[in-house]
């Protein structure tokens, strides 16, 4: 469960293998969750009417989290890795 959120929209989880961050989907946001569900960080718009949940989301090997919406030509985002949003 998200920390602050009533409800679960999470279909897609990615871990980090390196430090054991969680990424989770909420309506298209992404939350970065240590490994006792703390938020790290937040990217992404604040879910709302009409928004798209995450369709595939890994970790790369340098810690960016890649994540794509659904569809056959949908945009594929590469996010900053932890180590860039808490400098």
């Amino acid at each position: 469960m998200i920390p602050g959120k009533d409800l679960v929209h999470t279909c897609v989880a990615a871990l980090n293998p390196a430090d054991g961050t969680v990424a989770v989907d909420y309506g298209g946001r992404i939350y970065l969750l240590d490994q006792g569900g703390r938020p790290l960080a937040v990217m992404g718009p604040e879910p709302g009417p009409g928004w798209i949940p995450v369709s595939t989301m890994t970790f790369a090997p340098d810690g960016r989290l890649v994540s794509s919406l659904p569809g056959a030509f949908a945009d594929v985002k590469v996010w900053p890795a932890l180590s860039e949003l808490t400098e």
